[in-house]
């Protein structure tokens, strides 16, 4: 899996692959296409790809890409790839950064403590 935009965008750059197109699951239907003109240059497709990404949301996407507009396998490639996560980071399958669980657990704490004391005063 590739981790944040700047992944996703060496990828192509490596694999020389200026055709791919972008779903939000493996085998779902594509988001966003780019395969035209026929003469797109791999330096073009990725700052296309740049811009495009910058107006995704966080979470998971695939994309699939081929050195030629009508590519057979060996020249296709795959990969998954997560935005809003870079290498290192104390992100989790989207639930967010240490920092905001915290702050949930400790409101639903809070809660729980208050509605103990509203049933004892109740009891009473």
């Amino acid at each position: 899996m590739l981790l944040g935009k700047n992944e996703v965008i060496e990828w192509i750059g490596l694999n020389k692959t200026p055709f791919w197109s972008l779903q939000r699951t493996l085998n779902g239907e594509k988001i966003i296409t780019k395969d035209e003109p026929d003469n797109f240059t791999v330096d073009e497709s990725q700052e296309y790809l740049g811009r495009v990404l910058d107006m995704f949301e966080k979470g998971t996407y695939f994309i699939d890409a081929k050195k030629v507009k009508d590519a057979n396998s060996k020249l296709h490639f795959k990969s998954s790839f997560r935005l809003g996560a870079v290498s290192g980071s104390t992100e989790t399958a989207g639930i967010g950064d240490l920092g905001d669980i915290e702050s949930r657990v400790m409101e639903k704490v809070k809660k729980e403590m208050e509605y103990e004391r509203m049933k004892t005063e109740n009891d009473e």
